[in-house]
């Protein structure tokens, strides 16, 4: 049972080097105050999709939504940078959602910047589905699934650009 789709964006992504000005941009935008934060440490703020050299990208996710659903939506989209930096592991699941509630449609994605086999495992109907990642391959799903990274010893850095939508 698939409840993620996929896109494939390596055309579009193989363009620029996408990895190395995402952890440009962690580097600049961390994602919020570091007493107060609930985040992962080396996450960034979700105003990626604003950016110059990732707007782009937000656009052809948007194009990508509009022509799903073949109509145009009020669409409000966060985006940001997720690493998991080289030699290091993660032994607990980090479960969450990206669900709001505030609209009848919501979308999470992630797309792997770099080449990694620890994907995300994703907790469907009491059942665990693993995502087995592809490089610039965008995936899609409901809001709703609660999902974690993959445990495991990631021997080189692990980027993503994540994000969710709302569409009204």
């Amino acid at each position: 049972m698939s409840i993620f789709k996929e896109y494939n964006l390596n055309t579009f992504l193989d363009e620029k080097d996408y990895e190395s000005k995402a952890l440009e941009y962690l580097k600049k935008y961390s994602c919020c105050d570091k007493k107060n934060c609930t985040h992962p440490p080396l996450q960034s703020d979700n105003n990626l999709w604003k950016h110059k050299d990732f707007s782009t990208v937000a656009g052809e996710i948007a194009s990508i939504i509009f022509k799903n659903y073949n109509k145009t939506f009020d669409l409000k989209m966060r985006m940001w940078v997720y690493l998991q930096e080289k030699d290091t592991s993660l032994n607990t699941f980090k479960w969450h959602n990206h669900y709001r509630g505030k609209t009848k449609e919501e979308f999470s994605f992630i797309i792997y910047l770099s080449d990694t086999d620890i994907g995300t495992i994703f907790k469907v109907d009491k059942k665990l589905i693993t995502l087995k990642p592809k490089k610039n391959i965008l995936y899609a799903w409901e809001s709703k699934y609660e999902h974690s990274p993959e445990l495991g010893k990631h021997p080189k850095n692990r980027v993503v650009i994540a994000g969710d939508c709302l569409l009204e």
